[in-house]
């Protein structure tokens, strides 16, 4: 009788892997679309940091420059650094250094 049990067992077990094989499949398609998604979320970030590198590059020659520049022309630089970022939507706060160095400059 054991023995007839575990036939019935393992026919069962047989019985039961179709729908296994389809559960599996199922979450592979899944998982597939998962990944294809993420790449484009890569893709999409890698392109946000080339563009915040190129801007960092910009924002570095120009602060560069400005070391070599007379007082008057700084302050214009300054402030056209400032337009540029607002134009980008990056927020520069009232009592930002742009700001600050831009007006000690109007002095000079």
């Amino acid at each position: 009788m054991s023995k007839l049990a575990e036939l019935a067992q393992k026919a069962d077990e047989i019985l039961k892997l179709p729908e296994q094989v389809e559960h599996l499949q199922a979450l592979a398609l899944k998982l597939e679309e998962e990944v294809k998604r993420q790449a484009a979320l890569v893709v999409l970030y890698e392109s946000q940091v080339t563009a915040l590198r190129n801007k960092l590059h910009a924002y570095c020659v120009l602060m560069g420059d400005l070391n070599e520049q007379p007082p008057g022309c700084v302050r214009d630089r300054l402030l056209r650094l400032e337009r540029k970022l607002k134009m980008d939507h990056i927020d520069v706060p009232k009592d930002s250094w742009i700001l600050d160095q831009a007006t000690e400059d109007s002095r000079d």
